[in-house]
């Protein structure tokens, strides 16, 4: 059997020289009797043969993590501390190739590192198929909003003294090519993550403008929507604008 962990490091290593320099520490810290190679970055790969016992791994595993989260590299005279995320992987003939196996160490690595620095995760399919439905589900997002497949619903805000609808919630939903609709739930942590959610919110701000623009001239009463904002449109310049929010072509025009 085989061993591959892919170790993420998040610490100040500076250009090519100190990352050189941290890669050579970090050969220094792994005696384990096995390959260590630099992938790129701060993501290095560690090879170890003749592994059976999962228990090993997971005791030898550990001990690479607190040599890197308890002993400094000394680099070019300075002390730096590192964290780190694993993903193990064991090899097999189920791997036609190095490309697969590190994808799946790869894959383990980041599911460690979303839960948090200093820990690691043993590799299963079902973290492939995770991944694979997570890139599907992307594209999917992608062409949504070029196409605006969103649809925004209202909910009334009424006044209680008056029991007069003064204004309404837009609630935003994914309406998919196959007529099925998402809730935000589904797609909203995505959105962040890939940056799509500074479009979509776009798109719906105009929805809601539009809409609230032909209620108040049907009805010749103010009224107001309210719109859940991501954090990242607060820091655009032209977030405000009018014609950024699509207020020129609702109220506005």
């Amino acid at each position: 059997g085989g061993l591959a962990a892919a170790a993420a490091r998040s610490c100040p290593l500076g250009g090519g020289g100190s990352r050189a320099g941290g890669a050579r520490g970090l050969r220094a810290k792994v005696r384990l009797g096995g390959v260590l190679a630099r992938l790129g970055g701060d993501e290095f790969a560690v090879l170890i043969t003749n592994l059976d016992a999962s228990d090993d791994v997971r005791v030898i595993t550990q001990r690479l993590l607190n040599a890197l989260l308890t002993e400094p590299f000394n680099i070019q005279g300075n002390e730096i501390y590192a964290s780190a995320s694993m993903g193990i992987v064991f090899g097999g003939e189920h791997y036609k190739s190095c490309d697969d196996l590190l994808r799946d160490a790869d894959t383990a690595m980041y599911r460690a590192k979303a839960a948090g620095r200093g820990t690691y995760e043993m590799f299963d399919p079902a973290m492939h198929a995770s991944a694979m439905n997570r890139l599907t589900l992307e594209t999917e997002l992608r062409r949504a909003v070029e196409r605006n497949e969103f649809v925004v619903y209202y909910q009334p805000i009424v006044e209680l003294r008056s029991a007069k609808i003064c204004g309404f919630e837009a609630l935003v939903r994914w309406e998919r090519p196959d007529g099925q609709m998402s809730m935000p739930g589904e797609f909203i942590g995505v959105a962040e993550e890939t940056g799509l959610i500074v479009p979509m919110t776009y798109l719906v701000l105009r929805q809601a403008c539009r809409q609230l623009a032909a209620w108040m001239d049907m009805l010749g009463e103010e009224l107001y929507v309210s719109v859940n904002i991501s954090s990242k449109l607060f820091t655009r310049p032209d977030f405000i604008s009018p014609s950024a929010c699509g207020l020129s072509a609702a109220r506005w025009r």
